[in-house]
């Protein structure tokens, strides 16, 4: 294969050239990070720009999904963790909006956009992704208490007839135009 052939010739990380680091800055100033995970280990190598809109700094990092993971808001949780999780029939590209808690009390909304890479016999399955900023400016907070309120209601609800009425509960309220 081609990248076969060309991986061996490319630049290491300490010996980019100056370009990369250019990218590196205007990717991190545009506040669009990325990752690779290995599912298999939990270890996920993270740009600093990913590290920085998660609130986590260079040295508090340890390679560890679950570091990154701790950040993210609690109802968040479930949604995020079944996006970067591989399943074997859904290798196309997810996409998912969550919120983490910054280190000083902030929430932020962040987006996910992440593919899994299959394992061949060189390499493992890895899950490869990009997180970026969200505007705040599309959330207001009368949809972040919908949202909270929809996924409270649906950590209650036990059988099909109770995910039913959750859903169509607000289909049901007047909309205010």
């Amino acid at each position: 294969r081609y990248a076969d052939g060309v991986a061996p010739l490319l630049p290491s990380a300490a010996g980019r050239p100056e370009r990369w680091s250019l990218l590196d800055t205007a990717l991190r100033n545009l506040r669009v990070g990325s990752f690779v995970l290995l599912p298999d280990t939990g270890r996920i190598e993270a740009d600093r720009a990913l590290l920085d809109l998660v609130g986590i700094t260079p040295d508090d990092f340890d390679g560890k999904a679950d570091t990154l993971l701790a950040h993210a808001l609690p109802e968040d949780m479930h949604a995020l963790v079944s996006v970067l999780e591989p399943a074997t029939e859904a290798f196309g590209r997810r996409e998912l909006e969550f919120r983490v808690r910054g280190p000083t009390g902030e929430m932020r909304w962040l987006s996910l956009s992440c593919r899994v890479v299959e394992a061949t016999e060189d390499q493992p399955e890895q899950v490869l992704g990009v997180v970026t900023a969200t505007s705040v400016l599309r959330r207001s907070a009368d949809e972040v208490s919908r949202i909270q309120w929809l996924t409270a209601a649906l950590a209650d609800a036990h059988t099909v007839r109770d995910v039913s009425c959750v859903l169509v509960a607000p289909l049901r309220e007047p909309r205010g135009a």
